[in-house]
């Protein structure tokens, strides 16, 4: 049996230090990585502008985070005491998402937000889709950009109960960008001759659904779109209305920056 092989205490200190330097350099590496992954400053653009660089000396990467506009939801005519009826509710705004280094954008990039589409009118008419937002390369193309949602359908009065409303526009989609989503299409609901339920827009990955988890035994007009890029509800009508419903107008998209420096 071998002895026991001792290590000199000079040794001995020496790992010691080693350890402790590769400690400090784990806790100084992870520290530099969380810090690189939390944005030091958030740019939000809510209209039409211009990214700048000079605004921000020092700019080593941005990610940009966007959604097209919202849908407008249908609307819908009158009843008579046999019929039902609704408009469907507008797509959300599709989204995307890039990450790009400072040395990659130019001294000013142009950004267009995609408003939200118009709700249709009291009456029979369809709503009107959203238009697509666009983080712009200068030299040509886009860093990123998403589709506006869809519009919600509008259908005549009907006394065939129970049937389905009008259709729910489609969302929108990513065109460009490091990740592309689709917004969700908006719903359409069931209609019954004494009530008619909600008719929710779609929502996108920075607004949630739009409309009442409700049923009416009257009608209501459509609920626009909430946040950044949702789709509008849709205008219903029970038996027995003499008020047309409008369809809501879809939110309008935006355009986040996260500047890391």
């Amino acid at each position: 049996m071998r002895d026991t092989e001792r290590i000199p205490l000079d040794a001995l200190e020496e790992i010691i230090q080693l350890k402790r330097e590769l400690r400090d350099l784990r806790a100084t590496t992870l520290k530099r990585i969380h810090d690189s992954a939390i944005p030091f400053e958030i740019v939000l653009f809510t209209s039409n502008g211009s990214f700048v660089k000079a605004d921000h000396p020092g700019l080593k990467t941005i990610r940009i985070r966007l959604v097209g506009g919202g849908g407008g939801g249908g609307g819908c005519p009158t009843t008579n005491a046999t019929q039902a009826v609704s408009g469907g509710g507008g797509g959300g705004g599709g989204y995307a998402e890039a990450m790009v280094k400072a040395f990659e954008l130019a001294a000013s990039e142009v950004i267009s937000i995609g408003g939200g589409g118009n709700g249709g009118a009291a009456g029979q008419f369809n709503g009107v889709g959203g238009g697509a937002t666009e983080f712009q390369r200068a030299a040509g193309g886009d860093f990123a950009r998403a589709t506006g949602g869809f519009a919600g359908q509008s259908i005549p009065s009907s006394s065939n109960l129970p049937k389905y409303g009008g259709s729910g526009g489609s969302g929108g989609t990513g065109t460009e960008g490091d990740i592309q989503l689709s917004g969700d299409s908006g719903e359409m609901t069931v209609l019954f001759e004494t009530q008619v339920g909600n008719v929710l827009g779609g929502q996108t990955q920075l607004s949630p659904t739009t409309g009442r988890h409700v049923f009416t035994f009257t009608g209501f007009h459509g609920d626009d779109g909430v946040n950044y890029g949702a789709g509008a509800g849709g205008g219903v009508n029970a038996d027995d209305q003499t008020t047309a419903r409008t369809g809501g107008d879809g939110a309008d998209g935006v355009v986040i920056v996260d500047l890391f420096f």
